[in-house]
């Protein structure tokens, strides 16, 4: 993805959300009610980018790059 404005993949969406997934094993649900908590919004909204039913602001993208990778890197700390 380019630096002009794209909106992610959907693949990247799920891979950006199975970070959380790792550190502790957690499940997909509850990975997907954790980004979209860090977000902001639904879990059905996280769903909707990760299917390509809905596309993510590019801003929204790097947002959630960031506020994920953190909370996954806390996570790791904790266990």
């Amino acid at each position: 993805m380019s630096e002009k404005e794209k909106h992610p993949a959907p693949g990247d969406v799920v891979r950006l959300r199975e970070t959380l997934q790792l550190v502790p094993s957690q499940g997909i649900t509850a990975a997907q009610d954790r980004c979209a908590e860090l977000m902001y919004t639904s879990r059905r909204a996280w769903q909707q980018w990760e299917r390509g039913e809905r596309k993510m602001h590019p801003a929204f993208w790097e947002l959630a790059n960031t506020k994920i990778q953190a909370e996954a890197c806390k996570m790791g700390e904790e266990s």
